[in-house]
């Protein structure tokens, strides 16, 4: 199979063209209040776990949307966890430390310490799959690892299963977006956001920004710096996966190829083309140089209202009502060919896969 920029085939779904054409870029604007957390909350839940020699401890909240895996390892010793009623904490450990979601001590006598983020995203289970085809689930407790891609046209990866879906760069990357500070509930759901929206919160060095998964359908690669570091972050719909790199200096944009069903990135330095999944270049002079991953957590509005302390950032963007990709969440139809098909899951469920020396582990709210 050649694949050609300038002259591949354009294959374009009916909902990726509507996600082209709905792209809006307006700017609202209100002033912070303070938040008043509802009366109710839904407690969470953990388990733990021993993947790849780490000893973990995973957090599923249904009310927030989220689920979350931590080393729970800390100097040296191995901590014994529960859940914690003190929001904006979530954990709550043998020693007395409060851990919010990102993994920081709040409160405690190691307050400000943190906690290892293992390599994770949260996915549909046939993505997975399709790229960790012997991932093992929590409830099988077995470990398996992932079978080898076969490299083809001078590709990292079988580009059987790789298919041009829209144009190079059809699809706007944001630049340096801005952003403005949010401090109440009401604020969160203006501009057509609504509580259960996801997001996607990167913080670096103490600093938080919000990125509205929204926002990402339009959009899907953001190309910002904060902290005086460079990052990339990128969300693909098809998948349902988000990551956050050390951008290495580099801009991205959006290719327009899927790797089965995935995102692939191009940098504007070298072209290379990159796999999301993987976080590594495919294709190109930079074939097989890995990005750095940084945290990034995957939670609803209400759940990142009610989960940090600290000043909230939004890119301030109005959206037109509904999801371009609201039939595509709900249909078992994913409409790109992938290498591997597994039936333990069904296809777009939404799972935590954690990642470590090529082999992928999968933990489901059913587990919880």
């Amino acid at each position: 199979m050649k694949l050609n920029l300038d002259r591949s085939t354009v294959r374009c779904k009916a909902y990726y063209l509507f996600m082209l054409c709905a792209f809006l870029a307006t700017s609202c604007e209100s002033d912070p209040e303070e938040l008043t957390p509802p009366v109710k909350l839904v407690a969470g839940s953990i388990l733990y776990d021993q993947f790849q020699d780490h000893q973990l401890i995973i957090y599923h909240n249904s009310q927030f949307d989220v689920m979350v895996a931590y080393d729970r390892t800390f100097n040296g010793q191995v901590l014994e966890f529960q859940e914690s009623d003190s929001l904006p904490a979530i954990l709550e450990d043998n020693l007395g430390n409060y851990w919010d979601v990102f993994g920081k001590a709040v409160k405690g006598p190691n307050q400000g310490a943190q906690l290892d983020f293992v390599h994770q995203v949260k996915a549909y289970w046939f993505s997975v799959a399709a790229f960790y085809p012997e991932v093992s689930l929590y409830s099988e407790g077995v470990e398996k690892s992932r079978l080898e891609d076969t490299e083809k046209d001078g590709w990292l990866i079988d580009t059987d299963f790789v298919v041009q879906a829209a144009l190079p760069n059809a699809i706007p990357a944001i630049y340096d977006p801005p952003f403005k500070q949010i401090k109440t509930k009401e604020l969160f759901i203006e501009g057509n956001h609504k509580e259960n929206d996801l997001i996607l919160a990167v913080r670096i060095n103490g600093e938080e920004r919000i990125y509205p998964e929204r926002v990402l359908e339009y959009h899907e690669i953001v190309n910002d710096n904060f902290q005086s570091t460079s990052i990339v972050l990128s969300f693909c719909p098809l998948t349902g996966t988000g990551f956050c790199w050390d951008s290495g200096n580099r801009s991205y944009y959006v290719s327009g190829f899927l790797h089965n069903a995935n995102l692939i990135l191009t940098d504007w330095e070298s072209g290379s083309q990159w796999s999301q999944i993987y976080g590594k270049s495919i294709f190109g002079s930079l074939k097989g140089e890995e990005l750095e991953q940084l945290q990034v957590i995957e939670l609803n509005w209400e759940g990142r209202a009610l989960l940090s302390g600290n000043i909230t950032l939004d890119t301030g963007q109005e959206l037109p009502a509904g999801s371009p990709y609201q039939s595509y969440k709900v249909s078992p139809s994913i409409g790109y060919p992938i290498s591997y098909e597994d039936s333990r899951v069904p296809t777009k469920e939404k799972v935590l896969a954690i990642i470590l020396n090529d082999k992928a582990k999968v933990y489901r709210a059913s587990d919880f």
